[in-house]
C-alpha cells in the first residue's frame, strides 16, 4: 500500500512544470496566462499542441510587456526562447519596417533556433526578422537589413561588422535580448558587447537569460548594456527568475 501512495506521489511532482525557486521584484506582477495571449498566439500556439505556458513564460512576459527589466535564470528547455519571444511578437509596431528588439546569442546554432523560433510564432503577422551571424556570406543578411525587419538575432561578432559597415541602426530598437549572457562572456564577446551598447538608444528594456546553476566569476561581470549605466537592474526592484 505504501508502495502505490509512493508511487502516486511521484507522479504528481512534474520537475519540469515546478520552478525550483523564483526571486520575484518587490513590486512584483501577476504571472501571464495562456488565456491572456492575443487571439492570433493562441491559434498559432495551437497549431503547434500549445494548451499552456511554461513557468518561464508565465513569469517573464508581463515584464517584457511592461518595458522592465530582468534578470533570468532558466535551464535549457525550460521555455526560455518562448518567454520573451511571444512578448517581442506583441509590442513590435508591424508597420514601423525598422529594426525594434535585438536579440543577441553566442553561436550560430542558437542564432538559427531562435530565428525558427520567430518565424513559427509570427506566421501570418507579418513580423520579419533575420538572423546574423558568422561563417557565411554577408549578402542574404544585408539584403534582409536593406528590406527591413522588425527583430534582429545575432551574434555579438557579425553583428559590430554590419554595424561599422554601416548596414543597421538600433535607433528604433525598445527591446534587447541576451540569451545565454554568461556564455557569452566565458567565449570572449565582452568587447563587442561593449561596443554594441555604444550604440543603442539610452532608454530600452534589457532581459538577460543565463544558465540554471550559472556562478558569476571574478572578472566576467554580467555587462549592462544600457548607455544610462542602469544596467539590468529593474528601477522597482530587480528580479530573478530560476526555473527547471
Amino acid at each position: 500500500m505504501s508502495d502505490i501512495i509512493a508511487e502516486e506521489k511521484k507522479e504528481e511532482v512534474n520537475p519540469f512544470l515546478t520552478p525550483v525557486k523564483i526571486i520575484e521584484p518587490e513590486h512584483k506582477l501577476p504571472d501571464y496566462t495562456f488565456d491572456m495571449l492575443p487571439e492570433e498566439q493562441k491559434k498559432v500556439l495551437a497549431e503547434h499542441g500549445w494548451t499552456q505556458l511554461m513557468p518561464v513564460q508565465r513569469k517573464t512576459i508581463p515584464y517584457m510587456l511592461a518595458a522592465r527589466d530582468m534578470l533570468v535564470q532558466s535551464k535549457t528547455g525550460s521555455g526560455k526562447t518562448g518567454a520573451y519571444v511571444l512578448p517581442l511578437l506583441q509590442v513590435i509596431v508591424r508597420d514601423h519596417i525598422y529594426p525594434q528588439a535585438l536579440i543577441l546569442v553566442p553561436t550560430r546554432e542558437l542564432c538559427i533556433q531562435v530565428q525558427d523560433e520567430i518565424e513559427k510564432l509570427s506566421k501570418g503577422t507579418g513580423i520579419r526578422s533575420v538572423a546574423i551571424f558568422g561563417g557565411v556570406s554577408y549578402e542574404p543578411q544585408l539584403k534582409a537589413l536593406k528590406n527591413g525587419v522588425h527583430i534582429i538575432v545575432a551574434t555579438p561578432g557579425r553583428l559590430m561588422d554590419h554595424v561599422q559597415r554601416g548596414n543597421v541602426d538600433f535607433l528604433d530598437i525598445r527591446d534587447l535580448v541576451l540569451d545565454e549572457a554568461d556564455e557569452m562572456l566565458s567565449m570572449g564577446f565582452y568587447p563587442d558587447m561593449q561596443k554594441i551598447r555604444r550604440y543603442l538608444p539610452k532608454m530600452i528594456s534589457c532581459t538577460m537569460f543565463i544558465r540554471q546553476g550559472h556562478r558569476e566569476q571574478p572578472g566576467t561581470p554580467l555587462v549592462p548594456l544600457r548607455r544610462d549605466g542602469q544596467g539590468f537592474h529593474d528601477h522597482q526592484g530587480a528580479g530573478i527568475l530560476q526555473s527547471r
